[in-house]
Protein backbone atom coordinates (compact mmCIF):
# COMPACT_ATOMS: atom_id res chain seq x y z
CA UNK A 1 0.00 0.00 0.00
CA UNK A 2 1.04 3.55 -0.62
CA UNK A 3 -0.10 5.80 2.28
CA UNK A 4 0.90 8.93 0.35
CA UNK A 5 -1.22 8.07 -2.70
CA UNK A 6 -4.42 10.04 -3.13
CA UNK A 7 -6.37 6.79 -3.61
CA UNK A 8 -4.90 4.80 -0.71
CA UNK A 9 -7.55 3.04 1.39
CA UNK A 10 -8.13 4.17 4.95
CA UNK A 11 -10.24 2.71 7.73
CA UNK A 12 -11.74 -0.73 7.47
CA UNK A 13 -15.10 -1.56 9.04
CA UNK A 14 -16.22 -5.16 9.40
CA UNK A 15 -19.79 -6.19 10.04
CA UNK A 16 -21.66 -9.47 9.96
CA UNK A 17 -21.35 -10.50 6.31
CA UNK A 18 -19.67 -7.38 4.98
CA UNK A 19 -16.46 -5.41 5.07
CA UNK A 20 -16.02 -1.76 4.14
CA UNK A 21 -12.83 -0.07 3.00
CA UNK A 22 -12.77 3.73 3.20
CA UNK A 23 -11.16 5.57 0.30
CA UNK A 24 -10.78 9.35 0.15
CA UNK A 25 -13.74 9.84 -2.21
CA UNK A 26 -15.93 6.78 -1.54
CA UNK A 27 -16.51 3.72 0.61
CA UNK A 28 -16.35 0.26 -0.92
CA UNK A 29 -18.54 -2.51 0.55
CA UNK A 30 -17.91 -6.17 -0.14
CA UNK A 31 -20.89 -8.29 0.95
CA UNK A 32 -21.90 -11.91 1.28
CA UNK A 33 -25.05 -13.56 2.53
CA UNK A 34 -25.63 -17.31 2.47
CA UNK A 35 -28.74 -18.49 0.60
CA UNK A 36 -29.21 -21.12 3.31
CA UNK A 37 -30.25 -18.56 5.91
CA UNK A 38 -33.90 -17.72 6.61
CA UNK A 39 -35.51 -14.64 5.08
CA UNK A 40 -35.83 -12.93 8.47
CA UNK A 41 -32.03 -13.13 8.89
CA UNK A 42 -31.55 -11.66 5.42
CA UNK A 43 -33.83 -8.77 6.39
CA UNK A 44 -31.78 -8.22 9.59
CA UNK A 45 -28.60 -8.35 7.51
CA UNK A 46 -29.93 -5.72 5.11
CA UNK A 47 -30.95 -3.47 8.03
CA UNK A 48 -27.43 -3.67 9.51
CA UNK A 49 -25.90 -2.97 6.09
CA UNK A 50 -28.26 -0.02 5.61
CA UNK A 51 -27.28 1.39 9.02
CA UNK A 52 -23.61 1.21 8.09
CA UNK A 53 -24.20 2.90 4.74
CA UNK A 54 -26.36 5.58 6.38
CA UNK A 55 -23.49 6.48 8.73
CA UNK A 56 -21.53 7.58 5.65
CA UNK A 57 -23.82 10.66 5.50
CA UNK A 58 -23.87 11.62 1.85
CA UNK A 59 -20.59 9.98 0.92
CA UNK A 60 -20.62 7.89 -2.22
CA UNK A 61 -20.71 4.15 -1.56
CA UNK A 62 -20.14 1.20 -3.83
CA UNK A 63 -21.91 -1.94 -2.60
CA UNK A 64 -20.94 -5.17 -4.31
CA UNK A 65 -21.24 -8.77 -3.33
CA UNK A 66 -22.81 -12.15 -3.58
CA UNK A 67 -26.37 -12.10 -2.32
CA UNK A 68 -27.16 -15.55 -3.78
CA UNK A 69 -30.44 -14.96 -5.53
CA UNK A 70 -32.11 -18.14 -4.37
CA UNK A 71 -35.84 -18.56 -4.25
CA UNK A 72 -38.42 -21.31 -4.05
CA UNK A 73 -39.96 -19.63 -7.11
CA UNK A 74 -37.27 -21.13 -9.33
CA UNK A 75 -35.18 -24.27 -9.05
CA UNK A 76 -31.43 -24.64 -8.89
CA UNK A 77 -29.53 -25.79 -11.97
CA UNK A 78 -29.00 -29.22 -10.38
CA UNK A 79 -32.75 -29.65 -9.84
CA UNK A 80 -33.57 -28.47 -13.37
CA UNK A 81 -31.12 -30.97 -14.90
CA UNK A 82 -32.48 -33.99 -13.00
Amino acid sequence: MCPDCSCAPGNVEQGEGYVTVQFPRFALYSCYFSPNQPLVEFEDYLLALDESISRRQGQQCIVAGDFNAKSDEWRSIQEAMS
